[in-house]
């Protein structure tokens, strides 16, 4: 909303001004709670998918299975771990995450990836600036709120992907960051709101990014639609 976005929650605060006497109460209470929202999530996941922990260390004496993996898939040479084929897989796990089909071979439009690329790098651009520009009682705020949980889950799975990508040949895909999804859509959507928020009719703004995104979902069912529809019927005269 205009009147309360995630840029003031991230950048200028939430709540009234603390009193000097209350700040330093106020900074434990922050980073307090910060850690503690931290461990229960992350004890969350961990008992969630300690099972699987124990299951690849028995099998395969790797916790993660990724030995096995690459014994199923193969493992990147040297010469793959270029930079310009790092990228390369890059830009397919950017297309991968936003919409490729039929095991990546069906791809939507060049455009619409620019699109997306645009949006993506301008919410990025704000909320590392927010972070960047952020003072002593802005950072106590900062990790009062849900923002340092999101961000680091969002930076936890892509750096998994990351790893992936470089040992693996098949590791560009995006949708390795599909359980963090959540998490970066409330950034996408924090980052934008930084932007709009200083248009002179913010109201314009979100309205505009508003038809925008429900302009290219539209686009993307119809794109699906036509793709994936079934032949037409014909009729076939056997003669004996």
């Amino acid at each position: 909303m205009p009147g309360k976005s995630p840029e003031h929650v991230m950048g200028n605060g939430i709540g009234e001004d603390l009193a000097p006497s209350k700040r330093p109460l106020r900074a434990q209470r922050s980073v307090r709670l910060f850690a503690t929202r931290l461990l229960a999530i992350g004890a969350l996941a961990e008992a969630l998918s300690a099972f699987w922990y124990i299951r690849n260390y028995a099998e395969y004496g790797d916790p993660f299975a990724l030995g096995i993996v690459l014994q199923v898939w193969g493992q990147r040479s040297i010469a793959e771990r270029g930079l310009a084929r790092l990228a390369m897989d890059a830009r397919f796990a950017f297309a991968n995450f936003w919409g490729r089909f039929g095991y990546g071979q069906v791809s939507m439009p060049a455009w619409f990836y620019l699109v997306l690329l645009v949006l993506s790098l301008a919410a990025a651009a704000a909320c590392l600036l927010r972070v960047l520009r952020l003072g002593a009682r802005g950072l106590r705020r900062f990790l009062a709120g849900p923002w340092p949980i999101l961000g680091l889950t969002s930076l936890g799975f892509a750096a998994a992907m990351l790893h992936y990508l470089v040992r693996n040949p098949t590791g560009g895909n995006g949708r390795y960051l599909y359980p963090a999804m959540p998490a970066l859509a409330a950034l996408l959507v924090a980052g934008l709101s930084v932007w709009l928020d200083r248009l002179r009719r913010p109201s314009r703004g979100y309205a505009g990014l508003s038809l925008l995104m429900a302009g290219l979902a539209t686009y993307w069912l119809l794109f699906l639609y036509r793709t994936y529809a079934p032949p037409a019927l014909f009729s076939v005269t056997v003669e004996r």
